[in-house]
């Protein structure tokens, strides 16, 4: 399901989305790989901004250690958020897993700038970024 930002969505559109997501069996959770790792498949082009990106954050321990819900969000996603910001456009990939986690990655141009992972992001979290612009 792909979610455009410029299009006004109204709220039980919204609420239609959330409980669609909520319904939804999750996936299941694949192994975890390291920051060398990721480094190493060279997918990004800003994986040293992004890892310090990562470090600086309030739960930088739980977002390093779900590095391995990058790849599995960003190919087999539930919803994708398409959103101007700050002059280019971002895609902001949403997947459930089977333990009830949802996760969000942010990544623009051409999927190569990784911004952030969120492995678990709350409810109230998602609908604030369905509600944005």
């Amino acid at each position: 399901m792909e979610f455009q930002k410029n299009k006004k969505y109204s709220q039980s559109e919204i609420d239609s989305i959330i409980t669609e997501l909520k319904l939804k069996q999750g996936a299941q959770m694949l192994e975890n790989i390291s920051l060398d790792e990721l480094k190493a498949m060279s997918i990004f082009d800003n994986i040293s901004n992004a890892e310090h990106h990562l470090k600086t954050r309030q739960d930088s321990k739980n977002r390093l250690n779900n590095l391995g819900l990058i790849l599995p969000t960003i190919e087999k996603y539930d919803l994708k958020i398409k959103v101007r910001e700050e002059g280019e456009m971002r895609y902001k990939y949403i997947k459930k897993y089977s333990n009830g986690k949802v996760s969000l990655v942010s990544l623009s141009i051409d999927n190569k700038i990784l911004y952030t992972i969120i492995p678990s992001i709350r409810e109230q979290q998602l609908r604030k970024e369905l509600k944005r612009h």
